[in-house]
């Protein structure tokens, strides 16, 4: 039982191994949280426009940069808006019930009003953060495919066992 224990922990192991070098991303640009990485650094913007080209980084970076900005400063204010309104027709009704006031339907109208105004900034927040990391993505995805390998030889894996792939 500890041989046949010792020999699942070996092989395991070594799957694991094999399978972190097959996974090689070193070089690779990748978007996480609305930056830009790359071998686990962020990179700045002046990186950026070196990576990229010029060309790119005007047309395509700054252009999603400034929409995700704007989504950011439109979802903030949308969310203020809806949570005050929500909160303001929450405080009427526990005042209510606390204190026994009537409830009339013109103060609830008011806080709809206010919350649904905040939803429009919101919905249009979600659009341009959609856009912008979309782009975001198709940025670091046309890079890593014009800077990729020229050949790799990999070991790893198989359906019938383990296999050698060359790409080119």
């Amino acid at each position: 039982m500890k041989r046949l224990l010792l020999i699942l922990t070996t092989l395991t192991g070594l799957a694991s191994v094999t399978d972190a070098q097959t996974n090689d991303n070193a070089g690779k640009i990748y978007v996480l949280n609305e930056k830009f990485y790359m071998d686990g650094i962020p990179l700045n913007d002046g990186e950026l426009y070196y990576f990229l080209g010029e060309d790119v980084y005007k047309e395509e970076y700054l252009p999603a940069q400034k929409k995700i900005r704007t989504a950011n400063t439109l979802g903030y204010i949308g969310g203020t808006c809806m949570g005050a309104g929500i909160g303001l027709a929450a405080g009427q009704l526990i005042s209510s019930a606390v204190y026994g006031f009537e409830i009339t339907a013109k103060p609830y109208v008011i806080y709809g009003s206010i919350t649904l105004a905040g939803l429009i900034p919101t919905l249009v927040a979600f659009s341009l953060s959609k856009n912008g990391n979309a782009t975001y993505a198709r940025i670091a995805d046309s890079y890593n495919k014009r800077t990729g390998k020229v050949l790799e030889l990999t070991l790893g894996p198989a359906s019938s066992g383990f296999g050698i792939s060359l790409n080119f």
